[in-house]
């Protein structure tokens, strides 16, 4: 705003120029305007009219105003309305000495010495240097203002622009909260699991472990001494999480905790504590992250970080007010789609964990071979999620019950390999199971079903071409019962996306031996 002052008062000062000398002298092409080469009788012209003329159209309206400053110090009558409300008081006539005095905590012999050399010295460099000492910023009353200060050369005076940089420096302050609270939810996004770990601990911890504490312990050090332990591990993850309002309150409990009088009866220090608020101490964080994300879609999320949410965070990120802390979360933010392949394994793990749990058999931690790489998860989040559907289909059809699998020679516990290697420009991924196969007689039932072939060309394909057969669109490698614990896409889907990709997929099998998927992907860019 200040510089589109400078720019008006600069057009209206070099039209008023051309007008007046125009009308009182002859002005031929070659003539320069220029401040250094005007007459004294030109620049007495260009003087008045500085001081004479009403600038008040080009400045009320705006949060700032232009004082003139001349020799004498006196403040010329080029004051608009918005300047007094600006500083609250009228000043045209005053000495600028006691203006800058009222506003700074230079004392008024000190701001008079630094006003006398600007308009003494004659070195640019001294001047300036001597401006960058006045005062620049102040407070007035509840609002911020800014002082800029521009030496007219030539006139001898001296341009000062007020601007109110109130609401400006409420913006930047809500920015940076922003910045905060998009800063936590990235967080949250990217380790999903242990924010609902942490919320369903702290569920725990307030609705039955408080209890306990208090009634298996006579001691009430101790049960403080529980209590704050507790704490501290969910402080510790709320740390992870960028989740600062939770700690804040926190440690504003534990300090209230530290205070409370051991002579306290088990009955007042209970209700003591629940009046402090220790079953609120995520309130403000957790209110704040529902703000961004479904949550109800974040419980059930292990697979893959929801790029789409982190879309909407990318664009109010780039609403905000410029400034470093923005620069280093949007830096930030790019490098956050990109996840390491072990983060996937993590992922797969504990969804393969939690389904062989509700299918009563049992498997050992999913086993990785390969190189340690960075996929962008954005690119690859179809894919990913996709990979779930083999691990799924490995579980339910491959896998045995603990009983089969002793009856046929192997150990109870199942396993799932996934084996990485990058060959020429291409990742090679193998996911195998030590299951019991592929039931080709169940797929074949299943494509006849879906009337996509005769019967007679059912009869005649070869079992790989059977096996084959499994990625067809309607061709389900769950039953009904268990669809709902898919959280993949499909494996006729999955097939799609890679190849959109790209690459390719197929998969093979031995009776009673394994099922193993060969994905083939390009590199990733």
């Amino acid at each position: 705003m200040i510089n589109l002052i400078l720019v008006l008062f600069s057009l209206v000062i070099v039209s008023i120029i051309a007008f007046e000398i125009g009308s009182k002298m002859t002005i031929n092409k070659h003539v320069d305007l220029t401040v250094s080469k005007l007459s004294p009788i030109q620049g007495e012209v260009i003087a008045d009219l500085i001081t004479s003329y009403d600038f008040s159209q080009f400045i009320d309206g705006f949060n700032e105003t232009l004082l003139v400053i001349g020799k004498d110090l006196i403040v010329q009558p080029i004051l608009t309305q918005t300047g007094n409300e600006l500083l609250t008081y009228p000043v045209q006539g005053k000495n600028f000495i006691e203006v800058l005095s009222d506003l700074s905590d230079l004392s008024t012999e000190a701001i008079g010495e630094l006003l006398s050399k600007v308009f003494s010295t004659t070195d640019a460099a001294e001047r300036h240097r001597i401006l960058t000492i006045l005062p620049s910023e102040y407070m007035l009353k509840d609002r911020y203002l800014r002082v800029n200060y521009k030496f007219i050369t030539g006139f001898d005076q001296l341009a000062v622009y007020i601007s109110d940089q109130s609401q400006t420096k409420v913006l930047m302050q809500d920015s940076e909260g922003k910045l905060d609270e998009m800063s936590m939810v990235i967080e949250v996004l990217r380790r999903q699991k242990e924010y609902v770990a942490l919320k369903t601990e702290y569920a725990k911890f307030i609705n039955d472990e408080l209890d306990k504490f208090f009634t298996f312990t006579e001691d009430l050090t101790t049960v403080k001494s529980m209590i704050l332990h507790k704490l501290h591990m969910f402080k510790q993850v709320a740390q992870t999480l960028y989740m600062f309002n939770s700690i804040a309150a926190i440690l504003k409990f534990e300090e209230v905790l530290e205070q409370m009088s051991p002579e306290q009866t088990f009955v007042q220090f209970r209700s003591r504590i629940e009046f402090v608020g220790i079953g609120k101490l995520l309130e403000t964080d957790v209110r704040i992250i529902a703000q961004y994300i479904n949550e109800d879609l974040l419980d059930i999320r292990y697979i893959t970080i929801d790029c789409e949410a982190l879309k909407e965070v990318e664009k109010m990120i780039l609403q905000l007010e410029d400034s470093e802390a923005k620069e280093n979360l949007l830096s930030r933010f790019k490098r956050i789609r990109f996840v390491s392949i072990h983060d996937i394994i993590r992922r797969f793990n504990k969804y393969a964990q939690d389904l062989s749990k509700k299918l009563n058999k049992k498997i050992n931690p999913l086993k990785y071979i390969g190189p340690t790489l960075l996929f962008d998860e954005d690119d690859y989040k179809d894919v990913i999620n996709g990979f779930i559907e083999m691990v799924t289909n490995a579980l339910v059809h491959g896998i045995e019950y603990p009983a089969d699998r002793y009856r046929n020679g192997k150990p109870e516990h199942g396993t799932i390999t996934i084996e990485l290697e990058v060959i020429d420009n291409t990742y090679q991924i193998l996911v195998t199971d030590d299951g019991r196969g592929v039931d080709v007689n169940s797929i074949k039932e299943s494509l006849y079903a879906t009337k996509r072939f005769a019967f007679d060309d059912i009869v005649a394909m070869s079992e790989s071409e059977v096996i084959e057969n499994i990625f067809f669109d309607g061709i389900s490698s769950l039953n009904e019962e268990l669809s709902v614990t898919s959280k993949g896409t499909g494996l006729y889907l999955l097939k799609e996306k890679i190849n959109a990709l790209g690459g390719d997929v197929t998969v093979y099998s031995e009776l009673n031996q394994f099922t193993k998927f060969k994905v083939i992907l390009p590199k990733n860019k």
